[in-house]
């Protein structure tokens, strides 16, 4: 790392240097990304982006991995804290194979089940895990399991020995990375 960024990062790091809100949440997404650049070229690894659009790509993704569970996740609310307009969200999600709302019910769904068959789940409603997985509607919640995940929630709870209602198989290895468990 070259004096210019090393001196940048350090002053970011003082107290005084602290920035609130949308900007500092912005700030810090890209200076994770710009980080993960540096330590890659300085390892070696060639799996750094190699563009702005993967940049921005990455920024965006990791933004959604820290707030697939909040209700309130829009693709306005997911530009305006990256810094991009809406058009671009959607332009970038096209990478990934999925929709925004794909992405995110994915994320979401397969959060829900791992909630779902964890232990002491019995003890939990299943309302109280569909609004902690970012749903606002049990009905809701329940279609879109049964669609993504082959059964219903409740099927879900009673398959925690290991049987398995998978309609279609998720991607889980890239899911579980998606979110950050509250």
């Amino acid at each position: 790392m070259s004096v210019a960024p090393t001196t940048y990062v350090m002053r970011l790091s003082e107290p005084q240097s602290a920035i609130q809100g949308v900007a500092g949440d912005v700030m810090s997404e890209h200076l994770c990304v710009l980080l993960g650049i540096v330590a890659s070229s300085q390892l070696g690894s060639g799996s750094a982006p190699s563009s702005s659009r993967q940049v921005r790509k990455a920024a965006l993704l990791a933004y959604l991995k820290r707030n697939a569970l909040n209700p309130e996740l829009t693709p306005s609310a997911a530009a305006r804290a990256v810094g991009m307009s809406v058009r671009s969200v959607h332009n970038l999600m096209q990478e990934t194979d999925q929709s925004f709302s794909e992405w995110i019910l994915d994320a979401r769904v397969t959060h829900a089940r791992r909630l779902l068959q964890s232990a002491g789940a019995e003890r939990r409603k299943i309302a109280e895990i569909a609004m902690t997985c970012g749903f606002s509607d049990l009905s809701h919640f329940n279609r879109m399991c049964k669609a993504r995940v082959g059964c219903t929630p409740s099927e879900s709870r009673g398959l925690a020995n290991g049987a398995n209602c998978m309609k279609r198989q998720l991607p889980l290895g890239i899911l579980d990375a998606r979110i950050a468990c509250p």
